[in-house]
């Protein structure tokens, strides 16, 4: 209890804080957003443009795509007993873009990933205490990067649900686990980098 009532363990506010995160309302709101709350996500704008033609220019990617889609599959659920799984099946199977195309493909995981690493080799700013990496490459396997790609008008779901789904850090970490280290991605970008 002294923990709550002992003030914000981020910016020292002397206010309410989450119990188990120690952050104030204002500093745990960013810790949602961005997996810490001093350090936003980087938007990745150039990251993404190398990535985009790394991949374009040195994968085949016909195989990889089959098989991944094979395994997220049997991995998503619409069911909402899983936070994770049901985020998957939203964004890679329910939710289309204005081309027909679900949001998510196995060439956007790529790329996004990629791009991540790819700031994380540069020497990005990243909260390394608070394990903000684990957070975006979570974030980049699982959810559209900076709205790159918009769900097409008309399609009707419920956009708080997907909202709250992707403003939980521990779902981003289990993204991590699952997908990018277990969906066998990392293998994928080890390769890629391998190659330069």
């Amino acid at each position: 209890m002294q923990r709550a009532t002992g003030g914000c363990s981020c910016c020292r506010a002397l206010t309410r804080v989450d119990p188990i995160s120690a952050l104030c309302k204002r500093c745990y709101s960013r810790y949602c957003s961005h997996g810490s709350p001093l350090v936003e996500k980087p938007k990745l704008q150039r990251e993404l443009d190398v990535a985009l033609f790394r991949i374009i220019s040195k994968c085949a990617l016909e195989e990889p795509t089959r098989r991944f889609y094979d395994w997220m599959l049997s991995f998503s659920s619409p069911s909402k007993a899983n936070d994770l799984k049901r985020l998957c099946w939203l964004n890679f199977f329910k939710l289309k873009a204005n081309d027909g195309e679900p949001l998510l493909s196995f060439r956007d995981v790529l790329i996004q990933s990629l791009a991540v690493t790819l700031f994380d080799r540069n020497n990005g700013r990243i909260d390394h205490r608070r394990k903000q990496l684990h957070y975006l490459l979570g974030r980049s396997v699982c959810c559209v990067w900076n709205k790159r790609r918009q769900v097409a008008d008309g399609v009707v779901y419920d956009q708080w649900e997907r909202r709250l789904l992707q403003r939980k850090p521990r779902v981003m970490r289990e993204a991590f686990e699952k997908i990018f280290l277990g969906g066998g991605i990392s293998r994928f970008i080890a390769k890629l980098n391998k190659q330069n």
